[in-house]
């Protein structure tokens, strides 16, 4: 079972190894307190540290979902466009964010830099509000009968 290559810096799983990532993501939804860790040859078990169990539970839900991961390291401290960029978005609307306050920066000289947990918390923010909105959304839509699912009650 080895991964497909992607591209140069992303993998995707094989046909294969996605039956075993689903099965490997839905016990890591079972039970969310489950350790991650490496038997060593002498039977031995290592932890894994919990920043990386973070990005394998990752790696592993994307890789599952039949989309391609990359891993790669970003400066603590990112310009402009490398948070434009994390955010998917111009780097002209992540100025403006910048300016309304959404997000904190500081200056180097003339440059805004933006501090990568920051940005990171703005993303779950506004990821959240996202989902929050599409759950609002969604609710109207069934209770108008635009849905194909069921009316749950309780929403």
């Amino acid at each position: 079972m080895s991964s497909e290559m992607y591209s140069e810096d992303s993998v995707v799983a094989s046909e294969q190894e996605r039956d075993v990532l689903q099965r490997l993501e839905q016990m890591l939804a079972d039970r969310p307190d489950r350790r991650i860790g490496i038997h060593d040859d002498d039977d031995g078990f290592i932890e894994v540290p919990e920043s990386v169990q973070a990005v394998v539970r990752e790696a592993i839900r994307i890789l599952a979902n039949d989309e391609a991961v990359s891993v790669s390291a970003i400066d603590r401290e990112l310009t402009t466009q490398q948070a434009a960029d994390l955010l998917n978005m111009s780097r002209t609307y992540f100025t403006q964010l910048l300016d309304h306050g959404d997000i904190a920066f500081h200056r180097v000289g003339t440059h805004r830099r933006v501090r990568l947990q920051d940005l990171l918390t703005y993303k779950r923010e506004r990821d959240a509000q996202r989902r929050e909105g599409l759950r609002r959304l969604t609710r109207k839509s069934r209770r108008l009968g635009l849905y194909d699912l069921p009316v749950d009650p309780t929403s």
